[in-house]
């Protein structure tokens, strides 16, 4: 130990291990190669070799590789660019950097002229306008910076579908008059009926209303499916009011409904075996759930992800009531076209989601229609 009271020698020792050609090396000393470094995103290594004036294989690939790691942070960038800024060159890698939401990276580039100054192309709106992240900060970004003709963006006939399957506070934030033009705003809600299944999956009510109703008729045209339904974490009775709303009012419907509910309403109880008792959740809760599989949609030919809530959120109530109606129509909620499959289909819906009373209800039922029970 006392050797490293040495100043001059300790300094000596240290040039000795960091340089990489003595033999003393580390487990990282042979990872030269710039852009895997960058893909597997040990950015303190990067910046370590750096520093250290260590050999690093930078090409144009690697650049490219920067600009697409939309997680790399501003020192590291700053340090990798004032180095090899040389390779900054391409456009390729400047629209990556666009499409990716690096703003870091872009920021920079967009303002570049040595090497090269980057093209005003319209086509990086649209780069934008698609980002990875589509949070549409990277549009707003550009067509502030006053160096892109951006009315291409409102004169062009674009779909827009991409605005709409955004995130609802991303929708917000394009359709807001404080982040862009009014133009480009009308021109955006204008396509917003062209596709209504987009905006119905996402389940907010507000923007439902703002972008496919006006004073409260509905301004699409698409046959309604079970693609439109609310996220299958809302109630039975929210689905049933949302379907309602999209859907034109059927007193036809209404009728076959109540119908439905009263001849099965006293119907199920020879089905439970005695000593049995059941939940009942009433007639009003059933008949949400009788409207939710009579209502008029495109269902599918063969199972369908609607009619499978339905079911599901039917056996988790514990009611019985139902089961029967539910199996005369497990077209909607089953995968196979046997009564057998269909019946141990049923039956593992209800162990996993039910009641052992329900179970007993189905074994009742089943046995009484066989003339054993």
């Amino acid at each position: 130990m006392n050797a490293f009271k040495s100043k001059s020698l300790y300094k000596q020792l240290r040039i000795h291990i960091n340089d990489p050609d003595n033999g003393l090396r580390t487990k990282m000393d042979h990872w030269r190669d710039a852009s895997s470094i960058i893909r597997h995103k040990h950015w303190g290594l990067l910046r370590y070799r750096m520093q250290q004036g260590h050999p690093l294989n930078f090409t144009f690939d690697s650049a490219f590789d920067v600009c697409a790691a939309k997680d790399i942070d501003r020192d590291t960038f700053m340090a990798v660019y004032t180095r090899y800024q040389s390779f900054f060159i391409k456009t390729e890698a400047y629209a990556e950097a666009i499409k990716s939401d690096n703003m870091i990276v872009v920021q920079t580039l967009l303002h570049q002229t040595v090497p090269v100054t980057f093209d005003r192309d319209p086509q990086r709106l649209e780069d934008a306008a698609l980002s990875c992240d589509k949070t549409f900060k990277m549009l707003k970004y550009l067509m502030d910076s006053g160096l892109f003709d951006n009315s291409v963006l409102w004169t062009r006939n674009y779909s827009w579908y991409w605005v709409f399957s955004a995130s609802p506070s991303a929708i917000r934030f394009i359709l807001d008059p404080a982040n862009f033009p009014q133009v480009l705003i009308d021109k955006i809600k204008a396509r917003a009926p062209h596709h209504p299944d987009l905006l119905i999956a996402q389940g907010d009510q507000q923007l439902i209303d703002k972008l496919l109703f006006k004073d409260g008729k509905k301004l699409f045209w698409a046959q309604v499916s079970s693609d439109w339904m609310h996220p299958q974490s809302v109630t039975p009775a929210d689905q049933l009011a949302h379907f309602e709303r999209i859907i034109p009012e059927d007193e036809e419907l209404n009728d076959q409904a109540r119908m439905i509910l009263e001849s099965f309403n006293d119907a199920w109880k020879m089905y439970v075996c005695p000593g049995t008792q059941h939940v009942d959740i009433g007639p009003d809760q059933r008949l949400v759930f009788i409207k939710l599989s009579e209502i008029l949609i495109d269902w599918s030919q063969h199972f369908d992800k609607l009619g499978e809530y339905i079911m599901r959120e039917y056996i988790k109530t514990g009611d019985c009531a139902m089961l029967q109606y539910f199996f005369i129509h497990r077209r909607q909620w089953a995968r196979t076209s046997t009564i057998q499959s269909d019946t141990a289909k049923l039956i593992e819906m209800v162990i996993k989601h039910g009641t052992i009373k329900q179970v007993v209800s189905i074994f009742c039922s089943h046995f009484k229609h066989r003339g054993e029970h």
